[in-house]
């Protein structure tokens, strides 16, 4: 499938570079080429060819810089430009390049900040300034730089017209890696009572309490036994909330199951044997699909 839909938008690469070469003057053009080197892009992150991925959105920045310098305040190639930008961040960031993302995280936010000023900023200019905060927050979780990832969640949020729980569940995450532990469960707490109990939202609150049960366990490296009795309970109750999130069919994908063996967040819990239980048993009988 993957080769049927290469082979497609090369034809369509051919397309556009024609079409833009003889319509210079029409932007859409140079926006529609950029567009599929983006596409070519996401289908090469797909084969994880890193190298491939990261060519093929250099040549959709080429694309956006060049026209960009002939229609300056263009807000569509702006928006384009930036989301090119997030995107490459991003695959530098997954590729284990964290730092190196940093900086193509803010060259997005710096095109796109003066688009997002005033009444007159379009939704999808702020959810899009959203989207490059919270990108560059999970590299700065990455990196374990919490209290700068935390002022960009922070950010994200305040661009968050949609309420997503999961930016929310985040920052809950970062509270309790900087010791903000009370604070943290408050949070989750309150996720519980305001959203809907999807398999995400239960996955991302188990991960609250097994860093809370982490931060507790190691406070002062010899935690008192009231903090050990609290690391417990978070730790119990990180995996109440993950069976909840199995019962839903979260773990049925594959990708789901195998990052719930090597997600950082859940550490603390991953060698108790309850955990390997459970882990044995979702191995054992999948779960049903829930969207």
């Amino acid at each position: 499938r993957l080769e049927k839909a290469e082979a497609a938008w090369r034809n369509a690469l051919r397309v556009w570079e024609k079409l833009a070469g003889q319509r210079a003057e029409e932007p859409a053009y140079a926006l529609g080429l950029a567009r599929c080197y983006q596409d070519l892009a996401h289908l090469a992150e797909l084969r994880d060819q890193v190298e491939l991925a990261d060519q093929n959105y250099q040549q959709a920045i080429s694309i956006l810089e060049n026209t960009l310098e002939r229609y300056q305040q263009h807000p569509e190639i702006i928006r384009s430009l930036a989301r090119v930008l997030a995107e490459r961040a991003a695959l530098y960031r997954d590729s284990g390049q964290a730092r190196e993302s940093l900086t193509e995280f803010q060259r997005a936010l710096q095109l796109l900040r003066p688009l997002a000023t005033g009444d007159s900023a379009s939704l999808e200019t702020i959810l899009t300034l959203r989207d490059i905060y919270a990108g560059r927050a999970h590299a700065h979780l990455a990196l374990r730089q919490y209290a700068e990832a935390l002022r960009d969640w922070d950010e994200a949020i305040s661009c968050d017209c949609e309420r997503s729980p999961t930016l929310r569940a985040y920052r809950a995450i970062c509270l309790a890696r900087l010791g903000s532990t009370e604070q943290a469960v408050a949070h989750a707490d309150r996720l519980l009572q305001d959203y809907p109990r999807t398999g995400s939202l239960l996955y991302n609150l188990a991960c609250v309490h097994a860093v809370v049960a982490e931060v507790l366990g190691q406070e002062n490296k010899q935690p008192s036994p009231e903090q050990s009795r609290q690391s417990e309970a978070h730790a119990t109750r990180a995996l109440e909330l993950l069976s909840q999130a199995a019962d839903q069919g979260y773990f049925r994908s594959p990708h789901r199951l195998e990052y719930l063996q090597r997600d950082p967040d859940l550490e603390a819990i991953r060698q108790r044997a309850d955990f390997k239980r459970f882990l044995e048993k979702l191995q054992a009988s999948p779960q049903p699909s829930i969207p």
